[in-house]
């Protein structure tokens, strides 16, 4: 057993999570611009707020991770030996626990900052369906193939708005053209990505009985189906283009993500029997998000 305090931050999975919070930042950020973010910054109260909002998130985040590495230790097993849980760092029981706590601190957080929010209402019901989601996603919903990957996609994608509501009101978010521009960009990423990663763990699915797109429908179609998400993002990347009167910071990082994409997908077209390519081909993925992310970032700041 080990008894580093790493281990508590290892099965959050730091990386996923910190994205997370990254999205709840840019979404508040989109939706106040830039020309009232320094304002808004500049009442302490609201520093507290749009913290308490990335903390949240990245604790959501974090919480999904810790749950779904008890449900899928045998998964774990085949796919991902080094997670923490399969290489003996801690016991089940010792997860539930940290889950736990995990869960009362996401609460407790969420409802002090909704509390100085426009919406201190539908914050807390937002988390509460956020951690709702990931419970059943590890318990019933992961094994299902391409709902589970529609469930991720779909709230995952909503950091964005989340961040929004922690600074303006519901009626404003729901007409901001931005937020839904970026949350698209993000859903049509992820569910790619989603449906790439059960590519990636294909072996371990199969054993299992996960009813992934590729093991139900074939590679082919697995692959078909990241490729129709990579054009979805195409499409909305000329959209945000045309909002945004073509901004050039948008274009050129906008333009990296694309580029990115597409090689990723042609890693996911390579030899199906290397791992290597399935893995590079998630990979990429996850950097061409972040340039998307980045050129939505840098089009509202200028």
């Amino acid at each position: 057993m080990e008894n580093s305090w790493k281990k508590y931050i290892e099965i959050l999975r730091p990386v996923t999570c910190f994205f997370g919070s990254l999205i709840v930042f840019i979404g508040a950020l989109l939706a106040l611009g830039s020309e009232n973010f320094g304002v808004f910054l500049s009442i302490p109260s609201n520093i507290f707020k749009l913290l308490a909002a990335m903390v949240v998130y990245f604790f959501v985040v974090g919480s999904g991770n810790t749950i779904n590495d008890v449900v899928d230790i045998e998964i774990d097993r085949v796919n991902r030996p080094n997670r923490t849980i399969v290489r003996g760092a801690f016991t089940e029981k010792q997860v539930v626990i940290y889950y736990i706590y995990q869960i009362l601190g996401i609460l407790f957080l969420a409802s002090a900052g909704a509390s100085l929010s426009p919406n201190p209402s539908l914050i807390p019901a937002m988390v509460a369906f956020f951690l709702m989601v990931s419970f059943t996603y590890s318990l019933k919903i992961k094994s299902t193939g391409l709902l589970a990957n529609l469930m991720v996609a779909f709230s995952a994608s909503l950091g964005f708005p989340f961040g929004a509501f922690f600074v303006l009101v519901f009626k404003t978010v729901v007409i901001l053209p931005q937020i839904w521009l970026v949350y698209a960009t993000a859903f049509f990423f992820l569910l790619g990505r989603e449906i790439g990663k059960d590519l990636e763990d294909i072996e371990g699915d199969r054993q299992f009985g996960v009813k992934s797109i590729a093991l139900k429908w074939g590679i082919t179609t697995a692959r078909v189906f990241i490729l129709g998400t990579t054009l979805c993002v195409c499409v909305i990347f000329v959209l945000a283009m045309i909002w945004y009167n073509f901004n050039v910071l948008l274009i050129i990082f906008g333009s990296i993500s694309i580029i990115l994409l597409f090689i990723g997908n042609w890693a996911f077209w390579k030899d199906i029997k290397e791992k290597k390519w399935r893995i590079l081909g998630s990979r990429v993925f996850l950097v061409a998000q972040l340039f998307a992310i980045i050129s939505h970032l840098l089009a509202a700041l200028f």
